[in-house]
């Protein structure tokens, strides 16, 4: 009896996000690729620091995009490499981008916030792109994403700020395993068809690699200020959007830009360790993020011991439990283009992950603060 209710109590856990990402894999759009023959200026608002080994990479994507008049605008957050000469040689030969310094950041202001936040005051257009300094978008990427802010004014609940995700590149097994984590987030546990219907704070979601609003919106729910210390946009500035009734929005980018987020396993973890406090790393949510995440590796250890103990119903049940998990990844790891080492490894990458958790949990219990890019965060 005892082994029935663990492998059901794996089912359960397994079987919520697997039937969570089957629906939301179908309420995850991608943007449609026809766009309006006229198009609206927007200012592309770059914070960089220490981006020197990409951000020519970058800009040469976004000086070529296709169907959409822009500015560029790079803030230079006080770099230690050649990231501002780079810009500025770039500046030399292209008048549509700018590069700028950043002020001294302020004491309750994380970085981050603050550049974004002076980038917001520079830039001449009212459509507003937020763009990480590694992101490298696609030719039509941005007329695709302002064509969706245009095409979405006219409805009852107007798109105020709209995110995107984009194509995660990954090299190595712990960027392989771990990375593609936040689409099992996203879509295990975020109800995306009911996120786009009603502006509830509760269900605020975004990534902040790509954020695009108009200034009105943006000033309205206050921008990045109404974040000054937080680290995690990706949750934070939906929120205070919706906080002020306004739609947000996110939609799959995999099509739209291409990004690399870490370029070492000690990176994956302290940047998942950064986040993680304002995330799932809280007290309220810690024990029921760490049960789903060991699921998936116990439900495979439970249809072996319950096999070899004779509980050939338990060790079925167990088994189910595994194979739905590994589906689910698969389904999502196809539609992502991840690399099919992420499905396999993704009971280890589960158990890993909440074990980062614990470890943010920790440190913010301890006030231990975060060094990111060589300074420490608020």
């Amino acid at each position: 009896m005892i082994a029935i209710v663990l492998a059901s109590l794996c089912l359960l856990l397994t079987g919520i996000p697997a039937a969570m990402i089957a629906w939301n894999l179908c309420c995850f759009r991608r943007l449609p690729t026809q766009v309006d023959d006229r198009p609206t200026p927007v200012s592309v608002l770059v914070p960089a620091r220490d981006e020197a080994a990409g951000i020519a990479a970058t800009l040469e994507r976004l000086l070529a995009s296709e169907g959409v008049d822009l500015e560029v605008v790079v803030l230079d957050d006080d770099s230690q490499d050649a990231t501002a000469a780079i810009v500025a040689e770039i500046a030399e030969k292209d008048s549509r981008l700018r590069l700028t310094h950043g002020s001294e950041l302020p004491r309750d202001w994380n970085g981050k916030q603050f550049a974004c936040w002076q980038l917001s005051k520079l830039a001449r257009h009212d459509r507003l792109l937020f763009l990480d300094a590694d992101v490298r978008v696609e030719p039509d990427a941005i007329a695709r994403l302002s064509h969706c802010m245009d095409r979405r004014a006219g409805q009852t609940q107007p798109l105020a700020l709209l995110s995107g995700f984009p194509h995660q590149e990954t090299v190595g097994w712990i960027e392989t395993a771990i990375v593609p984590l936040m689409h099992f987030v996203l879509l295990g546990f975020l109800p995306i068809w009911r996120m786009q219907r009603v502006t509830d704070p509760a269900y605020a979601a975004g990534c902040g690699q790509i954020f695009m609003t108009d200034r009105h919106a943006y000033e309205l729910a206050g921008g990045h200020a109404a974040i000054a210390r937080s680290r995690h946009d990706g949750i934070k500035l939906p929120r205070v959007y919706r906080q002020a009734e306004l739609m947000t929005d996110v939609i799959d980018g995999t099509d739209l830009a291409s990004v690399r987020m870490y370029r070492s396993g000690a990176e994956v973890f302290d940047g998942v360790i950064k986040n993680a406090d304002e995330a799932l790393a809280r007290p309220a949510l810690i024990l029921p993020v760490t049960l789903f995440c060991l699921a998936p590796l116990a439900a495979a250890i439970a249809t072996i011991g319950f096999a070899i103990g004779g509980e050939w119903g338990a060790s079925a049940i167990a088994a189910f439990a595994f194979c739905i998990a590994t589906l689910s990844r698969v389904a999502s790891v196809r539609r992502f283009r991840q690399p099919m080492a992420s499905a396999w490894l993704h009971p280890f990458a589960l158990v890993l992950f909440a074990g980062l958790q614990w470890i943010a949990l920790w440190r913010h219990s301890r006030g231990r603060r975060v060094a990111w890019r060589g300074r420490i965060e608020s």
